[in-house]
């Protein structure tokens, strides 16, 4: 990569990198590493701040978006997790993580509002992705790598292998994927793009054996479908591809063992998804069916909880208690319901929930301005990067109706941080369609493999 990053930029850089390969174990890095600490990226963030001029950027940020209810939440969100501070320590700012985490979009903004960084950004966003997927290939044998990795002893007191965690693969994975068909990279060229896409979509159907992996790759389609129809019949030959391969495995007799130590089939995938419905005729699965009714009940409890004043459905529980009450084996305590939405309405409120809302509301809202903005001037390259980073962000937000997803930094950090760089782009494909008049250029193919277009970009 070339030097146009500061040394800040990019530890800031390496930083959301490490959340989005190495997730879990980079997350207990902190600074001291030894007993509680700052978290990594709550460090980063805070030495981030100190480069750059908050008023400044806000002041900026809100020339294109609405930028008060981003305000509001941060103030909101803070005070409440600082509230929680007296009665449950530090885990009432463990809890609001995903409070603190959304200031990536401040400092990423400071970074990609600089054309020549917002464009080298695209190079090290596909590095990372790539080697991502290839790092996630590795899965099957992720158990016995795991053994020979350094370890790290969370704040909880439990251990954590620093690699080979794959606790937010299927996201990157999803991203991955489309990624090599969309936009322009060093490697792979040609048809190894979608056989490389093809070995990436492999992992989460054969050897995830994850829910949430089978919806995501039923919803990618139709986020394609919505928003760029030609590009789902490229998505559609990858996935093509990856079930052929799955098709000649199983012909041949190998057997794939995944998570759930299940030998892949397609009647186990669709027993499994089946699970949804909170009941399974495989009593192998009864109790991956049985953690959608746990989960269910959870929900159900929170809710009650909350509307017993009118001052916690307002203003929610706060931060620090455990949102359940459910024990892993090891005694790790289980926090957060398994779903983002009820987290966030539970922990801050109607209140919470509506702020969180209407940020997200303007966040689309932007992002779609700017796509139809490429889309009418011809200019493909930017659409497809907006497109990859709006699909980053949709697959994130689908995990969170049934994970804990926006409760883990290793994932708010990264989706906070691209939306920053989403909202610089849009603002400097505005700048450029006020100088430039409408054009009839001859644009990038969409594919992004072929550099001689005429396409005027937004660098200036």
């Amino acid at each position: 990569m070339q030097s146009v990053y500061t040394t800040r930029e990019k530890i800031l850089l390496g930083t959301i990198a490490g959340y989005l390969l190495l997730n879990q174990g980079f997350t207990q890095l902190r600074m001291p590493p030894v007993g509680p600490g700052i978290p990594i990226g709550e460090f980063v963030l805070a030495v981030s701040f100190l480069g750059v001029s908050i008023p400044k950027i806000v002041v900026r940020l809100n020339r294109v978006l609405w930028v008060l209810p981003f305000l509001i939440w941060w103030v909101y969100g803070i005070a409440r997790a600082l509230a929680g501070v007296p009665q449950y320590g530090p885990w009432a700012l463990r809890d609001a993580s995903q409070v603190i985490d959304s200031l990536f979009l401040v400092i990423g903004f400071a970074l990609a509002t600089n054309p020549a960084k917002l464009d080298r950004f695209f190079h090290w966003f596909y590095l990372v992705f790539f080697v991502g997927g290839v790092y996630a290939l590795t899965f099957p044998a992720g158990k016995f790598l795991a053994e020979y990795s350094p370890h790290i002893t969370a704040a909880a007191g439990y251990s954590v292998p620093l690699l080979f965690s794959y606790t937010n693969s299927a996201t990157l994975l999803m991203t991955a994927a489309p990624m090599l068909v969309l936009l322009r990279g060093p490697y792979p060229r040609g048809r190894m793009r979608y056989l490389w896409a093809a070995l990436f979509l492999m992992v989460p159907i054969a050897v995830m054996q994850s829910r949430t992996a089978y919806v995501l790759l039923i919803s990618v389609p139709g986020f394609f479908l919505i928003f760029h129809r030609k590009i789902l019949s490229k998505w559609m030959l990858a996935l093509s591809c990856a079930l052929l391969l799955l098709v000649i495995v199983f012909a041949s007799g190998i057997e794939i063992k995944g998570r759930l130590g299940q030998r892949f089939s397609p009647e186990f995938v669709a027993q499994h998804f089946s699970t949804l419905s909170g009941t399974s005729e495989n009593t192998e699965l009864s109790g991956a069916a049985a953690g959608i009714g746990q989960r269910i009940g959870w929900w159900r409890q929170i809710g009650t909880r909350l509307t017993r004043t009118p001052a916690s459905l307002i203003f929610g529980l706060g931060y620090g208690m455990p949102l359940v009450d459910f024990t892993l084996a090891g005694g790790m305590k289980v926090r957060e319901p398994h779903n983002s939405y009820i987290s966030v309405l539970a922990r801050l409120g109607v209140l919470g929930a509506l702020l969180w809302t209407c940020m997200h509301v303007t966040l689309f809202w932007t992002w779609l301005s700017g796509f139809r903005l490429a889309r009418r001037r011809g200019w493909k390259v930017d659409e497809a990067r907006l497109l990859v980073l709006a699909l980053f962000c949709f697959v994130v937000l689908l995990t969170a109706i049934g994970e804990d997803a926006m409760e883990k930094t290793f994932n708010t950090a990264p989706y906070y941080f691209f939306w920053s760089v989403v909202v610089a782009y849009v603002s400097h494909l505005r700048a450029l369609a006020a100088r430039i008049p409408d054009a009839s250029e001859e644009p990038f193919p969409l594919d992004g493999t072929v550099s001689g277009g005429k396409q005027r970009t937004y660098v200036a």
